[in-house]
């Protein structure tokens, strides 16, 4: 009796991804999976790793230090920590202060926290598939302890959800969009003078979960355009640069 192994003695699949391609000739970082930082993981293992915030964190400051080209990002992700993902909007916005665009692609979904991320993209260049789904809503938390202790937990957890919320209200049209959808009354558009009014905004828009279409997600300011099939600027942000591909080139020719 011959037994057969239930495997290929050869390798099978891609050995390099096209998105470590990407990563290496467009400047592309993906978004993928789930939200976390190490302090949520319980246990790291290399399948997890590139879906670590400090990981996205550190390419945004890798590709920034190669040249002062556009830094491109993916998403397709269910969301996550609010920690996590607040250390990824910081990444970008001292990466956006050193005069580098991100740009932001969105080809599947953008959940929860990925949409935070997606909205504190390069204004213009914030974009989404036309069938891709953005999806936001209040912040959700879960509070232990008693007494003082409950309090600065609740304090803490306070903040965090203060700078999504302000995030929102600043860098997006979902105040506007909130107004023009509800019919709500004149008088209330005096809230969109201030931040405290845009933020109260926010809240309302988000009170219950919210499901938009790409077109939605456009109107309401969260992305600048929708990507229809045909649409070149999808080729646009896949293809490498021709002078970066010319000097990998004739590096690899040296």
């Amino acid at each position: 009796m011959t037994l057969r192994r239930p495997f290929s003695p050869t390798p099978t699949g891609p050995l390099v991804t096209p998105w470590m391609i990407y990563g290496s000739n467009s400047r592309i970082i993906t978004l993928f999976g789930r939200i976390h930082s190490s302090i949520n993981v319980d246990i790291i293992v290399a399948d997890s790793i590139p879906f670590l915030a400090e990981e996205i964190f550190a390419s945004l400051f890798y590709l920034a230090g190669e040249s002062r080209d556009p830094i491109k990002m993916v998403i397709n992700n269910r969301g996550g920590d609010i920690d996590a993902g607040l250390m990824i909007v910081q990444a970008i916005e001292h990466v956006q202060a050193m005069g580098i665009d991100v740009e932001i692609l969105v080809v599947g979904s953008s959940m929860s926290m990925a949409s935070i991320i997606l909205a504190s993209g390069t204004r213009g260049k914030r974009y989404a598939l036309d069938r891709s789904i953005v999806h936001l809503h209040a912040e959700s938390r879960v509070i232990g302890g008693q007494g003082e202790d409950f309090e600065r937990a609740k304090e803490y957890t306070d903040r965090l959800a203060r700078q999504m919320y302000l995030l929102l209200a600043q860098r997006t049209k979902i105040p506007e969009y909130h107004l023009e959808q509800e019919q709500i009354a004149p008088r209330d558009k005096t809230m969109l003078e201030n931040d405290e009014g845009r933020i109260k905004l926010v809240k309302r828009f988000l009170k219950n979960e919210t499901y938009l279409s790409a077109y939605e997600a456009q109107a309401a300011g969260i992305i600048d355009a929708v990507i229809p099939p045909g649409d070149g600027k999808i080729m646009e942000i896949f293809n490498a640069p021709t002078e970066a591909l010319s000097e990998k080139q004739e590096g690899g020719r040296a």
